[in-house]
């Protein structure tokens, strides 16, 4: 799916920035916990992705100590574009599977939403 993003941007400054887009204006402490990288990594991302006038950085109105970031108008529309390649690309893909197939892909995708939900490891 990653190659089939068609961006400039790394897998990993993808990831960031559908997470950002995904969850909404977030703190780089929860940012890194949902990536599950450390404070250094997820700040020299943010930095990357605003130089990039990806997603921007504000200060958050309950604690002044902690910044937000947020995707920009221009972040939306990369992500967009991006998932909608990944999705024309993967309804081709299942276009080909069988009835039986497409069963098993979907006991499949409950047992990996079991495994990485809530709970999960």
């Amino acid at each position: 799916m990653r190659q089939q993003a068609e961006t400039d941007l790394t897998p990993t400054k993808l990831a960031h920035l559908a997470t950002i887009d995904r969850e909404g204006p977030m703190s780089l402490g929860d940012l890194a916990c949902a990536e599950r990288v450390t404070a250094p990594t997820v700040t020299k991302v943010v930095r990357e992705l605003e130089a990039l006038e990806l997603v921007s950085r504000e200060v958050d109105d309950a604690d002044k100590r902690v910044s937000l970031v947020r995707v920009t108008p221009l972040g939306a529309q990369t992500i967009t574009a991006s998932r909608t390649r990944k999705d024309a690309w993967l309804t081709e893909q299942l276009a080909d599977l069988s009835a039986a197939e497409l069963e098993s892909l979907e006991g499949a995708v409950a047992i990996l939403e079991r495994l990485t939900g809530p709970g999960g490891n």
